[in-house]
């Protein structure tokens, strides 16, 4: 607990040994007295975030409530659509930050991170925007990130409590990775009826039908890897009337 001054920045840095460090999944913040026309900008040091994937689909955010929130000097050009990964909305960074209504730069002498080393720089902050908002800047070696969060007097009451989850996947599950090309064929039939048809297709992360969610141990930001958290199954070692089935584009097939 600490009273702030208008005006001022404060850094506070958690004295952990390596073993302790870790991206914090949710957190609580409590503010009293805040009143008209005040603004309180908290900015969190992240060793992993990733905006978007290596398609542009937007990944992490920060849920408050029930309302997805990504970043607001982000935004989704809902124009850009791709029928190969599967998606329409790719997550771009706002190139003039400061030419925006609510945007404008604060500089930190822990505002920019190389190599998990912080060192002097401008960031992204909001002025005049809703309660809550949030801005992202990514590390110049592209790891991690620090995210600034506005908190406002929006209304009321003075006193303000929230609570923030960190979300690595949009709010409806994450994106399947994209499909091989369409030129990857077999040379071969295969019969429905062979337990062998279907051998790589249940647990295979491109399988629609699975439930995934990003491996944040595994990805970077150079690749994003996917884990299955919920796999379709059968009865049998083949698919029987009213199964779900994934038949892959490439593979060649007798329904006998």
């Amino acid at each position: 607990m600490w009273l702030a001054a208008d005006g001022q920045r404060y850094n506070v840095q958690q004295d952990l040994m390596q073993h302790e460090l870790a991206d914090p999944q949710k957190w609580d913040m409590n503010l009293w007295d805040l009143h008209k026309d005040e603004e309180i900008m908290f900015t969190h040091r992240f060793l992993q975030w990733q905006v978007a994937d290596d398609y542009g689909r937007p990944t992490y955010w920060t849920r408050m409530g029930s309302k997805t929130n990504y970043a607001a000097n982000f935004f989704q050009n809902m124009s850009s659509c791709s029928p190969i990964v599967g998606f329409c909305g790719k997550m771009m960074p706002i190139g003039d930050w400061a030419s925006e209504a609510v945007g404008k730069y604060q500089y930190d002498p822990m505002g920019t991170y190389q190599l998990g080393v912080g060192l002097g720089g401008d960031i992204p902050t909001l002025h005049d925007a809703p309660h809550r908002a949030y801005t992202i800047k990514v590390d110049d070696d592209g790891n991690g990130a620090l995210h600034t969060m506005l908190n406002t007097w929006e209304g009321s009451p003075s006193h303000k409590d929230t609570t923030v989850v960190v979300e690595t996947c949009p709010s409806t599950g994450c994106y399947p990775p994209p499909q091989p090309p369409e030129g990857e064929v077999d040379k071969e039939f295969s019969l429905w009826s062979q337990p062998q048809t279907w051998y790589n297709t249940t647990y295979d992360v491109r399988n629609p039908i699975n439930e995934l969610e990003i491996d944040v141990s595994q990805s970077t930001l150079a690749r994003t890897i996917y884990k299955i958290v919920k796999q379709v199954q059968w009865a049998g070692q083949i698919p029987s009337s009213f199964d779900d089935v994934w038949i892959p584009k490439w593979r060649k097939w007798f329904s006998i």
